[in-house]
């Protein structure tokens, strides 16, 4: 996109960067909610999906950390953080948690 900055000039129009939606503090609370509205409750464990990829270490380091802001709101019994492409893997999710399903 030929951006130099925060703030660019591009072909004459100006161009605002802004941070990856995946950084900003407030996407926990989307989280939380999506997650209660599908059923889930405080004895539930809950597990923030990211796409995970080796090529950008900053993807894996935002969904890290809105596990951790969802951690810290106490809402469910355990959260844990699991990936589609890179370790940990979704579908080892069973043997991440202790939270009962039933």
């Amino acid at each position: 996109m030929r951006l130099t900055g925060r703030v660019s000039r591009v072909d004459g129009k100006c161009v605002r960067y802004a941070d990856p939606i995946g950084a900003h503090p407030a996407l926990a609370n989307v989280i939380v909610q999506r997650a209660e509205e599908a059923g889930a409750t405080g004895a539930d464990a809950l597990a923030v999906l990211g796409h995970g990829t080796p090529r950008n270490p900053q993807s894996e380091r935002n969904v890290f950390e809105q596990s951790e802001r969802v951690a810290a709101m106490r809402r469910f019994a355990e959260v844990t953080t699991v990936f589609m492409d890179q370790k940990p893997f979704m579908g080892d999710l069973f043997s991440l948690v202790r939270a009962d399903s039933s």
